[in-house]
């Protein structure tokens, strides 16, 4: 008999979900995302203001180290703000360090092959002037000298 108690139970659940839908939420109740703040004509100003200050048009890059990154964070605006500004009045979001890392490595490399070229020429030149001094030795010995 408890089987048959379960079996109404369930034809009553049934039933009851049958004629007593949820009801579907309208789309008008749906939580809309908001669009995000955009910048203040003084907040423009200052962030044109920072990338009139570090950026070099000419080179097209960032003065030393700044980046969209690092001068959103110094004027404590949103990082796509600044990129915004940049892309539509300055130009690509690259260092000046990061461009003028390859021509100071290929400094350095020759450089280090200027000094290495100087310290073989100088060891050939040790070399030399042992070899003569062996063969002036020879020659004092040779002639009773020392």
């Amino acid at each position: 008999m408890a089987e048959e108690e379960k079996k109404k139970l369930t034809q009553k659940q049934a039933a009851y979900l049958h004629f007593n839908k949820p009801k579907e939420k309208p789309m008008a109740d749906a939580v809309k995302a908001e669009a995000p703040r955009q910048p203040t004509r003084e907040e423009n100003r200052r962030i044109n203001d920072a990338l009139e200050e570090h950026y070099e048009v000419a080179k097209q890059c960032y003065r030393l180290n700044f980046s969209d990154e690092s001068l959103a964070g110094k004027l404590n605006v949103p990082r796509a703000w600044v990129s915004d500004i940049r892309d539509r009045f300055f130009g690509p979001n690259v260092s000046a360090s990061k461009l003028e890392a390859p021509a100071k490595l290929r400094e350095y490399e020759a450089k280090l092959k200027e000094l290495s070229d100087k310290a073989l020429g100088l060891a050939q030149e040790v070399e030399d002037t042992l070899k003569s001094l062996q063969q002036y030795r020879v020659g004092l010995d040779y002639q009773g000298v020392a």
